[in-house]
């Protein structure tokens, strides 16, 4: 006959004990994997580009290809290249720190330092990309604006009497003046 009354080892503190610990390692396991896993994404959302292979890839694609339609839509576009070409000097030394950082068994701490250097640069160099494409967007924008003014304008005063440049730039600056 077999009952399913618990016995001696199963009801022993030690076994409770055991039993306690074992969940709570668990609970700990699960907790610390968790709170990486929704750090890591938080980072990745946050920073993109977190390898220098990534970081090209955005500063030759994307920002190039904003700086282009600026220059289509007829801004001027020379301080915004200024920036991309210091951008991509920037990116070019630290493609230089990457590719010398060799992993050694014997250089384990210098390996993951300079690992760390080369993560901070790259996120420091996201971040002047992230600034210059938003600068170039924002006055392709401003641009749009001061068109849109102006046609509107243009329609207000009627078609004899076209709004001087001069009006419109003062509009667009913000000064009432004039």
């Amino acid at each position: 006959m077999h009952t399913n009354s618990p016995t001696f080892s199963d009801t022993h503190p030690m076994h409770l004990c055991q039993e306690i610990q074992t969940e709570s390692f668990a609970a700990i396991t699960a907790g610390v994997i968790s709170a990486v896993i929704i750090t890591t994404l938080l980072v990745r959302l946050r920073y993109p580009c977190l390898t220098v292979f990534g970081l090209d890839k955005y500063v030759d694609s994307r920002l190039k290809t904003t700086v282009e339609e600026a220059r289509k839509e007829g801004l001027d576009v020379v301080m915004f290249e200024d920036t991309l070409h210091q951008l991509h000097n920037d990116l070019s030394r630290i493609k230089v720190q990457n590719n010398s950082n060799l992993f050694r068994w014997s250089s384990l701490h210098t390996y993951l330092s300079s690992s760390f250097s080369i993560l901070q640069s790259t996120i420091h160099c996201y971040d002047e990309a992230e600034k210059l494409h938003v600068s170039v967007l924002n006055a392709m924008e401003h641009k749009r604006q001061s068109q849109h003014d102006f046609e509107l304008q243009y329609r207000r005063r009627g078609s004899e009497h076209p709004p001087s440049t001069l009006s419109i730039v003062i509009h667009a600056s913000g000064h009432d003046s004039i």
